[in-house]
């Protein structure tokens, strides 16, 4: 495991100067992008030529993902009513620099249905497809959209090697 290495904004602009020109290393649709030995070789690339010796490329992978992330959670939509904090100066310098990348971020739909109609229907709408049992198998099928169940266990517990009569409660997940 290597140590936390420093990286300046300038050694980050390098880095995501030479990531946009591999195009294999972000877009799933390129020829190249599952292939991982040529990715391997395109880090490789960008490694050397960051011209840090102390970086390997386990480092610069690293940092790619987490400018990825730290790009993908600017922009994301906020929650309505979760107000909104001005963009600090390095926020508005990443949502620039790694604009390029934007084409092919998908963003995971939101796992909740509070609110929120099924394939953008009205509730008008929701409600006929009940008749054909949808919502109901929605609303019953043990891995989709329910939360974990969870059951109380009672367990006695150790003191002292000696056995006491208060119960330990343990709450198991039952949902799998």
């Amino acid at each position: 495991m290597s140590s936390r290495k420093q990286w300046t904004q300038d050694m980050e602009q390098n880095l995501i100067e030479l990531w946009q020109e591999h195009e294999c290393l972000y877009d799933v649709g390129h020829e190249m992008y599952h292939n991982r030995s040529e990715k391997e070789k395109r880090w490789t690339e960008i490694t050397n030529a960051l011209k840090q010796p102390d970086f390997t490329v386990e480092d610069i992978k690293t940092r790619a993902v987490s400018l990825r992330t730290q790009y993908c959670r600017l922009q994301k939509p906020k929650p309505s009513g979760s107000g909104s904090k001005p963009l600090t100066p390095r926020q508005r310098w990443l949502l620039r620099v790694m604009d390029f990348i934007k084409t092919y971020i998908v963003h995971r739909p939101c796992e909740t249905t509070l609110g929120a109609s099924f394939n953008g229907q009205s509730d008008a709408e929701d409600t006929d497809l009940s008749d054909l049992g949808l919502i109901h198998h929605l609303w019953t099928a043990p891995h989709v959209l329910r939360p974990p169940q969870f059951h109380l266990i009672k367990k006695p517990f150790h003191r002292q090697k000696k056995l006491l009569q208060l119960p330990q409660v343990i709450a198991v997940n039952s949902h799998f």
